[in-house]
């Protein structure tokens, strides 16, 4: 069994450029925090356990998703963690997109939202934003999973 052609065709998700050491530059489409951490974050690093990266974490985030069940008042049952939003993103492709579904998302967003649809194999339904970056749902639009960042990325919208 050989690499699928979706994969073998598709173009990369590709980062943008990171800073070297030393640069002063605030990285804006990133989410990175130009500050240090808070005093509190960096005693509780300090205090942090070493030993306990020999291990594997558990599986179930029992333990986050319990203090953010309490948090936000919902079950754990309504919680998922996962290794950082492409990978939330690519298991909610699998899980909510039939292999004759079809993957949407505004036009300009979220770079990896293509390369999904692309590894999928299934069809990307972009909705391009006006120049005010507004936007316009044309009638009878329709998709398997719409992809909503909101700020929106690279435009800082919010959408109600």
């Amino acid at each position: 069994m050989g690499i699928r052609r979706s994969v073998q065709a598709l173009s990369p998700y590709v980062p943008g450029a990171q800073p070297r050491p030393g640069q002063q530059v605030v990285k804006l489409n990133t989410n990175e925090n130009p500050y240090p951490p808070a005093k509190a974050v960096a005693e509780a690093l300090a205090a942090f356990d070493v030993e306990q990266l020999q291990r594997y974490p558990d599986p179930l985030c029992l333990e986050l998703r319990e203090a953010l069940a309490t948090v936000h008042g919902v079950g754990v049952e309504n919680l998922f963690v996962g290794n950082g939003s492409d990978e939330v993103l690519a298991l909610c492709s699998r899980a909510f997109v039939d292999d004759d579904g079809s993957i949407g998302f505004f036009d300009p967003s979220y770079s990896v939202y293509p390369v999904l649809a692309d590894i999928r194999d299934v069809d990307a339904r972009p909705i391009e934003l006006g120049l005010d970056f507004a936007w316009t749902m044309a009638p009878g639009y329709a998709c398997s999973l719409f992809f909503l960042a909101n700020p929106n990325a690279p435009t800082s919208m919010l959408f109600p």
